[in-house]
């Protein structure tokens, strides 16, 4: 399994604006197992074709037993106009390597907080306006 099939995401159908909004207000604290270390600071990606859209990311730690933790990074990024996308992602230079026991123990509480964390996200931003596609021939 590489680097890459350890990152965890969910979409939020939330403007990636006020998900952003939402994400910075959120309060110190525990979700699911999830705990932020960092505030979330901005950082955008520069490529061949200019700047893509910001993405917010902040280190964390994820509880996944009673006496181990993994680093993580949460990252919170545009999807659509109106959805957001949430992934989580170890810090470990080389998660692949990790033991059949500890990759489940990661994916069970990675799940947990993510879902949490998208949870509270819809929770406390207003739900999107459903505009009616009108077509014309």
């Amino acid at each position: 399994m590489a680097q890459h099939s350890f990152v965890l995401s969910r979409r939020v159908r939330r403007a990636p604006e006020v998900a952003e909004r939402a994400l910075l207000a959120l309060p110190p604290g525990d979700y699911a197992g999830l705990t932020v270390l960092t505030p979330f600071e901005r950082r955008s990606i520069t490529g061949p074709w200019g700047t893509g859209p910001p993405d917010r990311q902040a280190q964390a730690e994820l509880i996944t037993g009673r006496r181990r933790s993994e680093r993580v990074e949460v990252e919170l990024g545009a999807w659509a106009r109106d959805a957001a996308e949430i992934r989580v992602r170890p810090l470990s230079r080389r998660p692949e390597r990790w033991s059949g026991r500890r990759q489940l123990r990661y994916f069970d509480r990675a799940h947990e907080a993510i879902d949490a964390l998208a949870r509270i996200l819809e929770h406390q931003t207003p739900a999107p306006v459903e505009r009616s596609a009108r077509r014309t021939a």
